[in-house]
């Protein structure tokens, strides 16, 4: 917790605030970005002057869907389509990667797509991580940023 200390009107009355990092991330007002090249460093000292607060309030956020953010044996059977999981046992096993090849269509040259790479389950859940996050109210820094 943040303590802030307050003197109302030149007394020597203070109050003693609290408020989390969440919280007072949540009062920050982040720049506007405003570049749409070359904006990697477009607010970098309010970044980096929060850096550490931010860092404390996505930590006491939390994740909604915290198994998304360990890859273990449990993530790979929830999340991982059954095709791919056995396209990559039988490449280690075989040193083969036709199947793992199978599973995407070509659309264009060098462009491809699959359906077979995760679960429902995965879709679903990344999708309410990601609101999720967007609801936090604890500014976002722009992706190249």
């Amino acid at each position: 917790l943040l303590g802030i200390t307050l003197c109302a009107g030149g007394s020597a009355a203070y109050a003693q605030i609290a408020i989390s990092p969440l919280q007072a991330a949540r009062a920050l007002k982040p720049p506007v970005p405003a570049l749409s090249k070359g904006g990697e460093f477009e607010g970098y000292d309010f970044w980096e002057e929060y850096d550490d607060l931010l860092k404390s309030a996505w930590q006491q956020f939390g994740p909604l869907r915290g198994e998304l953010y360990s890859f273990d044996p449990a993530f790979e059977r929830r999340y991982l389509h059954s095709a791919l999981r056995g396209a990559a046992a039988h490449a280690r096993g075989e040193g083969d990667e036709s199947e793992a090849r199978g599973l995407f269509e070509e659309l264009l040259p060098g462009v491809f797509k699959s359906d077979r790479l995760f679960t429902a389950d995965f879709l679903e859940d990344l999708q309410l991580e990601l609101q999720h996050i967007e609801d936090s109210g604890i500014p976002r820094r722009r992706p190249n940023g």
